[in-house]
């Protein structure tokens, strides 16, 4: 058996090329033991520990050569050298204990290390008592049974413990702190060809609940439950050396004296033999002796090396089958039963079905100077060849029996192109005329009496100089042909003759991005409506057979290559695809593809058109140019387990950041952070990613998402990193996910705060300071303001008291003396001037007053201004026999104004109640002061006479006018304004709007 391997080596970063021991850790993480330090693998970068001798912290040797991995999850590394290190990823650092060189390290079940040294020893640790040495089992147990030369020991999961010594094996129970002896039995005695004695290794297999046990010509087993040793096969082989490990298939891996690897079936004993197919141009690498190591989680077997590195066999390429190049032409018959090449005839499943005489006349044929050009197997078994004569220029059809006699098909003057199978056993050939390769009708043969049965002329003239005509037909349910071909694609209704095509055409319109159709297939669920079709450098179409709406999938939408080979559906209702750049597996349903390469185990990524089929068990074929492959497809149905995903390196300004030597960033390997802080002046973070999935690192795909930056995740393909700069200060949550060799996403992915702090002046601190400085300034600002208004206010206040009392009592003098003088002086003729002079007095006190009410700043809420407005108002009606209706809206009484609102709306209410008492002849004056729409709104409204607006005076001030212009000046100085509403004899209505 020939596996596909991998060869890891220096130049890939491992520190040295002798590779002892290997294993997987709870993370997904591999390690290797060299005699150059602990290595640990992530599929892409190695991280290696080295002893440092000025750094307690470190592993205490170089040489490792055994590896295990306990139930806290620390690494136990042993040393060829002496002293074993126990390695805490969580934290980076290892703890160190004396002991011998080391062979094995396990764990039993309270928790105490196992040793078994390079002479046999077994030795104990007990951290519980604080002890840094391995000690001797028989210092620390009295029951110790003198086991003097051990070579392997496993800890059973109820916590017995079993020891395999050169001559028996033992089973021992843990008591307290002693230990019991279960059994010893012996083991069959086994010398290599020189004589030395062979020992035998235990071999867990979890699965049967055994140990295997492999040497010499013996396989034995002992089973957890009744602890019997027994044998249970004779391996067929030359004598074993070794057994290694079981695989996921639980295959026992072995090394022969010889150095020959093998996989042994532990139920019959039947010898595998394995060669590797390594990678790599060395071919000497393939016959080293290498050794099985380490199953990982995927079911790759790895291998170590004495100085070659570390190789893997990638379990996935077994699933693939590859056969010997069969040339271009590689289909099968309708029943699925023959798998037929251009030059010969195959079995997919079962005996050969062609008897001797067919044989000997397809090879007579074969040496002669026909060409064979493909063909069809009929109803009756026999061969229905497409023949070309050489130099002739035509092509005839030889029916080849099941006695070997070749039976005539009459075609005239026509030449076959083309056998195609159909329904009802009928057979469909394509013809040209004569020597020209252009095919005009299609033929449709009776194989019982080889006779045409119909014709039907071609919609489109096939050219087929380098390509067959028709390159697949698929028959739909309801007996349309679906013909894909050189110009476009056909569909032909047999019964009728009707065609239908599609054939290249601007996009939109429902045809073809090209002619060359090289595919067709019916699709899996709703055969009777979808057609998909394979095309040469368009990708794949799904033609919707009732709407002939057409959609299509290129490279752009996951196609690993626009050539289209050939479309063969399975029995899980995938279509898998073969073009240049390997297989595809599409699922129609929705759109989900996964893509195999080479990296999975083919012959090659370029394969052929016609050179598909699929056997009546489901197992497909693909021709490429590096041979046919087979596989059954129902085995990749159960990948559908993810990958772990790990965040394995930080790096900052492209250099890698280490707990080691930056524990100031990284306090802890950053695969175990949960958290990371970083100053703000980092200007470009790059984070490694890995997934744990190891078959073909470089397959794997990833994706991730800033949480706090980016709004969808980023697909960055199989990149395995992600960068980002200039990030702004504040909390992030960086998220990845990656999808494994399967296809499989890993939904959980990892996770990883990322904090980036801001600078000293973006701090909270110094945000909360400057908050406080502002509020303070505002607040002082706010104090000062108060304090100018309150003085504003006391201001206004003695200025009203001041006029009040100096110049209101000095007009109240002047209006007294002229009172007097009036009744003193009226007989000497001067009463006229008198009364001049007390009436502007009473005037000018009446303004002065209004002054005085309007600086007052106790009057600056609008109840002030209303109950002033309706005293003045009642004043004028009373005395005008007019009654008055006052309405003031209540919920606006401690509305403020401001003094200038006050003056204008005060004097425009007085003007507008004057003009109505003097002018209007009214018996009734209403007045209503309201809210409405955000504005404040002022009524006076009378029943009197009312006026025509076109004849009014403008002018107040000489005595004459209504005062109509001074109310519109007050109005517009407070942002308002006046509408009068003048109906002749039927009232005058004065209205004032202004904002607050």
């Amino acid at each position: 058996m020939h596996l596909r391997t991998e060869v890891i080596t220096v130049d890939d970063g491992l520190p040295q090329g002798l590779v002892h021991t290997m294993l997987q850790d709870r993370q997904g993480f591999l390690w290797m033991g060299t005699k150059d330090g602990l290595a640990r693998y992530d599929g892409y970068h190695f991280m290696v520990f080295r002893n440092d001798a000025a750094d307690s912290s470190s592993i205490c040797g170089n040489r490792v050569n055994t590896l295990f991995e306990d139930r806290d999850g620390l690494i136990w590394a042993g040393n060829e050298m002496g002293c074993v290190s126990a390695y805490d990823p969580r934290t980076g650092r290892a703890r160190s204990y004396d002991s011998p060189p080391t062979l094995l390290l396990r764990q039993d079940s309270i928790g105490r290390a196992w040793m078994i040294s390079s002479t046999g020893k077994v030795l104990v640790l007990d951290r519980r008592s604080g002890s840094r040495a391995f000690r001797p089992a028989k210092d620390l147990f009295a029951a110790w049974p003198g086991i003097e030369n051990a070579v392997d020991l496993e800890v059973e999961d109820n916590g017995r413990i079993w020891i395999a010594d050169v001559q028996a094996l033992w089973c021992l129970a843990p008591e307290a702190d002693d230990l019991r002896v279960v059994s010893r039995q012996d083991l069959p005695s086994c010398t290599d060809p020189i004589d030395e004695p062979i020992s035998f290794n235990l071999i867990p297999d979890p699965r049967h609940k055994r140990y295997l046990l492999a040497a010499c010509d013996d396989l034995l087993q002992v089973r957890w439950s009744d602890g019997k040793l027994a044998s249970i096969a004779k391996p067929g082989a030359s004598p074993i050396r070794w057994g290694h490990l079981l695989d996921a298939k639980g295959r026992l891996w072995c090394w022969l004296f010889d150095r020959q690897l093998v996989r042994m079936d532990t139920a019959t004993g039947a010898v595998e033999w394995v060669e590797l197919d390594v990678q790599a141009n060395d071919p000497l690498l393939a016959h080293l002796g290498q050794r099985p190591v380490l199953v990982d989680r995927q079911g790759n077997v790895w291998l170590g090396s004495a100085g070659y590195g570390a190789f893997r066999v990638q379990a996935s390429a077994e699933r693939f089958h590859v056969r010997e190049p069969m040339g271009y032409l590689v289909s099968n018959d309708p029943e699925g039963r023959y798998l037929i090449t251009a030059q010969d005839f195959h079995a997919l499943d079962g005996p050969d079905p062609w008897t001797a005489p067919m044989r000997t006349r397809i090879d007579a044929l074969r040496a002669s100077r026909y060409l064979l050009d493909g063909g069809e197997v009929d109803r009756l078994g026999r061969l229905w060849l497409n023949v070309s004569i050489q130099d002739a220029g035509r092509n005839l059809i030889h029916v080849v029996d099941r006695d070997g006699e070749v039976l005539p098909v009459p075609l005239g003057d026509r030449s076959c192109q083309q056998i195609l199978s159909v329904r009802d056993g009928l057979l469909m050939v394509c013809a040209s005329s004569g020597p020209l390769a252009e095919v005009d009708e299609l033929l449709l043969i009776d194989p019982l009496d080889r006779q045409v049965r119909k014709r039907f002329p071609v919609p489109r003239l096939l050219v087929t100089d380098d390509y067959r005509p028709i390159g697949s037909s698929t028959i739909a349910p309801d007996g349309t042909i679906w013909m894909g071909t050189v110009a476009g694609l056909f569909a032909l209704d047999p019964r009728t003759g009707a065609w239908r095509s599609w054939v290249k055409g601007p996009e939109g319109t429902g045809q073809l991005p090209g002619d060359m159709v090289l595919a067709t297939c019916l699709d899996p669920a709703a055969p009777d409506r979808y057609l998909w079709i394979g095309m040469e450098g368009q990708g794949l179409a799904r033609l919707d057979q009732r709407s002939g709406e057409l959609k299509r999938w290129t490279t752009e939408n996951g196609l690993p290559n626009n050539v289209v080979y050939a479309i063969v559906p399975d029995d899980a209702g995938m279509l898998w695809m073969s073009t240049n750049r390997g297989l595809c597996r599409f699922d129609p349903r929705t759109g989900a593809m996964r893509v195999f390469t080479k990296e999975h185990g083919l012959p090659g990524n370029e394969f052929n058109r016609y050179s598909a089929a699929r056997s009546r068990n489901g197992t497909m074929y693909f021709g490429g140019i590096d041979g046919t492959v087979s596989f059954d497809p129902a085995v990749f149905a159960a990948d559908t387990v993810p990958s772990s995903t790990l965040i394995t390196r930080l790096r900052l300004m492209n250099k890698v950041v280490s707990y080691r030597s930056d524990p100031e960033l990284l306090p802890t390997p950053i695969s175990q952070a949960r958290e990371l802080v970083l100053p703000y002046d980092t200007r470009m973070i790059t984070f490694d990613l890995a997934s744990t999935d190891h078959t073909a690192p470089a397959l794997n795909e990833f994706r991730y998402q800033l949480e706090g930056l980016d709004t969808t995740w980023v697909e960055s393909g199989t990149a395995h990193e992600a960068t980002y700069t200039n990030l702004d200060p504040g909390h992030y949550t960086f998220r990845v996910q990656s999808r494994n060799s399967a296809g499989v996403w890993d939904r959980q992915g990892a996770a990883l705060t990322l904090i980036i702090t801001p600078p000293w002046w973006g701090t909270w601190w110094f945000r909360s300071l400057i908050v406080l400085i502002v509020a303070g300034l505002l607040y002082a600002f706010y104090r000062y303001r108060l304090a100018k208004a309150l003085e504003v206010a006391r201001v206004r206040d003695r200025i009203a008291r001041d006029l009040h009392d100096e110049i209101g009592s000095t007009l109240s003098s002047v209006a007294l003396y002229s009172e007097v003088a009036l009744r003193e002086g009226g007989a000497n003729g001067n009463s006229g001037t008198l009364e001049l002079i007390g009436e502007s007095t009473s005037q000018m006190m009446e303004s002065m007053n209004d002054i005085v009410w309007a600086v007052n700043s106790k009057n600056d809420d609008l109840l002030h201004v209303a109950r002033r407005m309706k005293a003045f108002a009642a004043r004028l009606t009373e005395a005008a026999g007019i009654a008055l209706d006052f309405h003031f809206d209540e919920a606006l009484a401690e509305r403020p104004l401001s003094m200038m609102q006050r003056k204008n709306l005060y004097l425009v209410f007085k003007e507008a109640v004057n003009n109505a008492v003097k002018h209007s002849g009214a018996a009734r004056i209403t007045v209503r002061f309201f809210q409405e729409q955000g504005e404040y709104v002022l009524q006076v409204e009378d029943d009197g006479s009312g006026f025509e607006e076109a004849g009014l005076v403008i002018a107040a001030d000489n005595g004459r006018g209504n005062g109509l212009g001074n109310m519109r000046t007050r109005a517009n100085e407070m942002k308002g304004r006046i509408h009068l509403d003048p109906v002749p004899g039927n009232g005058t209505r004065v209205e004032l709007r202004f904002d607050p």
